[in-house]
């Protein structure tokens, strides 16, 4: 049987550079995931926003049995209609 230990092995010069050049690398692409998800956030957000005020809309009609709706009016010129004494 055998048991497994470990030992502290001190890293040379190149070794942390290179250690150190993955850890740039590694948090510039949390950088990049973090503005990834701050864009998709904001989108989900916006998403989000617009179908809760279309549930509010559809909430209220139905609190009122009914809605309020634009309706068409036909306005008459009737001045352009009329004769004056001169023309008949």
């Amino acid at each position: 049987m055998s048991e497994s230990t470990q030992e502290f092995v001190p890293y040379s010069r190149e070794q942390l550079l290179e250690k150190s050049s993955e850890l740039a690398g590694v948090l510039e692409k949390i950088d990049e995931v973090r503005e990834e998800k701050a864009a998709a956030m904001k989108d989900f957000k916006k998403a989000e926003g617009d179908l809760s005020a279309k549930a509010r809309k559809l909430s209220k009609v139905i609190r009122q049995k009914g809605e309020y709706r634009d309706k068409q009016a036909t306005i008459f010129d009737v001045t352009a209609a009329r004769k004056t004494r001169e023309d008949a």
